[in-house]
């Protein structure tokens, strides 16, 4: 090729220009006629890294290294592929090997900070972020590396100065506003944060998971939704299948129409069945042995869901049943050790990505796939939009569809989803005759005497705070103000950040209820946990998003539930655990009815007396405590489901 130096110039202008496919397309025209280029080999891996074909551009850049063994941008460009493509170890090799050829490097050195944080060197990191600041103070990239590194090892304030110099320097340095916004969100000032990202150009936004989160936690739900619609929307492929998923989950709180809910769902669901790719055909239904049941979950610990998991799993048939748990639970504790024991087989997944873990469940052979935590933290959705399994079914962690048309079922019941509610879910819906839930207590924790210390009606809730909506908080200052010598006991893990606990402290001033409402932060230990049930004479329970453990562990500890009944899922689990329990409370219809019932017991005390009276007995008599009738309708629908596939 006599006119390849023009190719190549060509081939370097569109580049340049961010043209990245035509440039490579005119290097690859040289390369097919002089194999040994090493400009156009060096260029297209270049190119093929800023085009995030980073596997293909390591290919390149090794071989351009190999022809120029002393061109140090060659080893640093393949040490910035190596790291994008998830190989840090080697990125630092070639790093190192850049600098051995250009000691000194500013460059180099902010490069070989990132990819030794990669590998959790984060003090390594420090110093040759730290090595090419003091050889060039004014490298934005050395003070975002140091950033990185400081907030890895949990200096904030550290971190905060090194991003807020980078753009001081460089006010339009992107990556470090996102850094600097995120650590807010995450950190400090969430208004600061979101503001920071909500400025970013709306490209690199909808690619920031975080800020519609950000809005969420500063109850802007109208705008995180926006953001969230921004994101799936925009037509760029995302990174992780979890994007925005706790968007949705915070929607419930904030939601209660569920025809809105079931099209935010389905949009997410539609985006992700789109990108990703199904695996090969599900494997055929085993003909002998017991079904290979796998569960996938980040809550086999000390968590609520596992309070429905244990009985569960205890009564399973071991010769119709094999439970195959995936963990992805950080820190096990002894209620991993319980659940662990009572799995056939258990695999550790937490360091399997979601591509990674759908094709390990492939290669295992399960025969339904049960999600146990839908768009909770830490979700793996991603593992179920690819179908790894011939059935799948959604049960217990959340409240909604998951908005996957490849999750095929969801367990409930006729309660919790009367018969209309398939117009809301993706998934068909399995009613569980005898009720989708069965509990269990960790501990076996001795029912305290009740203690009485007045005459008034002591109400209390222990919910998530994102539960107390404002017609729920206006409901119980109605019934105080309506019962004078009536207390309300509030807890909650929230409480336990001086923010909200100072919030609520305002609410209630503003209430005028100041000295009748208690606060209390989470409590760790079980025992003393239960004990505070002996305080109350009536759990009120939330809406339009209802309680699960906590109603169970109140009906558990011998105080009656009043619930509300409504229009979704989320707002009828009260009312499905109250049909499973004889005379255990009472589920309203209305929230004038869910306040004449309080209203009621404060003047009839010896009504609420009766349901308490006997409750800790039927509660562990009841259908609710019966793991066994749970795990015999749950094969044979296991059974049912893969004859239907």
């Amino acid at each position: 090729m006599d006119d390849y130096k023009q190719v190549l110039r060509d081939a370097l202008a569109l580049h340049q220009g961010g043209r990245f496919d035509e440039a490579m397309t005119r290097y690859r025209a040289v390369l097919a006629q002089m194999p040994d280029e090493p400009n156009a080999t060096y260029l297209l891996g270049v190119a093929l890294h800023q085009a995030t074909r980073h596997d293909q551009a390591v290919e390149y850049l090794t071989r351009a290294c190999a022809q120029r063994p002393e061109f140090a941008d060659a080893f640093n460009n393949l040490g910035e592929a190596l790291r994008a493509a998830r190989r840090p170890a080697e990125a630092i090799v070639a790093q190192e090997k850049a600098l051995a050829l250009k000691p000194d490097h500013p460059a180099y050195l902010a490069n070989l900070s990132h990819a030794r944080l990669a590998v959790k060197d984060e003090s390594g990191a420090i110093d040759a972020a730290r090595q090419a600041i003091a050889l060039e103070p004014g490298l934005v990239a050395a003070h975002q590396a140091l950033g990185n590194a400081l907030l890895a090892t949990g200096d904030v304030a550290g971190a905060r100065a090194a991003f807020e110099l980078a753009l001081r320097l460089k006010p339009d340095f992107v990556e470090c506003q996102i850094n600097l916004g995120l650590l807010e969100v995450k950190y400090g000032d969430v208004v600061r944060g979101a503001r920071i990202l909500g400025a970013l150009p709306a490209k690199r936004r909808a690619q920031i998971e975080e800020f519609p989160q950000a809005l969420c936690r500063l109850g802007l739900i109208g705008d995180a939704l926006n953001a969230y619609r921004e994101i799936l929307t925009n037509g760029e492929a995302v990174p992780s299948a979890k994007v925005n998923s706790s968007v949705l989950f915070q929607a419930n709180y904030g939601i209660d129409a569920p025809q809105e809910l079931f099209e935010l769902h389905k949009l997410w669901g539609d985006f992700f069945e789109g990108a990703l790719i199904p695996l090969a055909a599900p494997v055929p239904v085993r003909r002998d042995g017991p079904m290979r049941i796998g569960f996938v979950s980040t809550d086999f610990r000390r968590h609520s869901c596992a309070h429905f998991l244990l009985p569960l799993f205890a009564a399973f048939d071991p010769a119709r049943v094999a439970v195959v748990c995936y963990s992805d639970v950080e820190k096990p504790d002894e209620i991993t050790a319980r659940l662990r024991g009572l799995a056939a087989e258990w695999h550790e997944t937490r360091d399997l990505d979601d591509g990674a873990l759908a094709r390990r469940i492939a290669d295992d052979r399960i025969d339904v796939l049960v999600d146990l935590g839908g768009h909770t933290a830490d979700n793996r959705m991603g593992v179920f939009a690819r179908k790894p399994s011939a059935v799948q079914v959604s049960w217990l962690g959340y409240a909604n569809t998951t908005g996957l048309s490849r999750i095929d079922w969801r367990f409930t019941d006729a309660v919790a989803d009367p018969e209309g509610q398939e117009r809301f879910h993706t998934e068909k819906l399995w009613r569980l005759a005898g009720g989708f839930l069965r509990f269990a207590a960790f501990d076996d924790v001795a029912i305290p005497a009740r203690k009485k210390t007045g005459s008034g009606l002591r109400l209390g809730s222990f919910n998530m705070l994102d539960k107390i909506s404002e017609p729920c908080w206006r409901a119980w200052v109605e019934i105080m103000r309506a019962v004078p010598d009536a207390t309300l006991l509030l807890k909650s893990f929230a409480l336990k950040g001086p923010a909200a606990m100072s919030a609520w402290r305002a609410r209630v001033r503003a209430a005028g209820l100041e000295g009748r409402v208690r606060l209390l932060p989470f409590v760790e230990d079980e025992a003393a946990h239960l004990a505070l049930y002996a305080e109350l004479d009536l759990a009120l329970d939330t809406a339009p998003y209802a309680g699960t453990t906590t109603s169970c562990e109140a009906l558990w500890m011998g105080v009656p539930l009043l619930t509300l009944s409504g229009p979704r899922h989320a707002g009828r689990v009260g009312a499905s655990l109250l049909a499973q329990v004889p005379n255990a409370g009472v589920v309203a219809q209305s929230w004038d009815a869910y306040r004449d019932a309080a209203i009621g017991f404060a003047r009839n005390p010896e009504a609420l007396a009766a349901l308490a009276d006997g409750l800790t007995i039927r509660m562990r008599k009841s259908v609710l405590t019966d793991g066994a009738s749970l795990a015999r309708e749950m094969t044979d629908a296991f059974t049912q489901m893969l004859a239907r596939r």
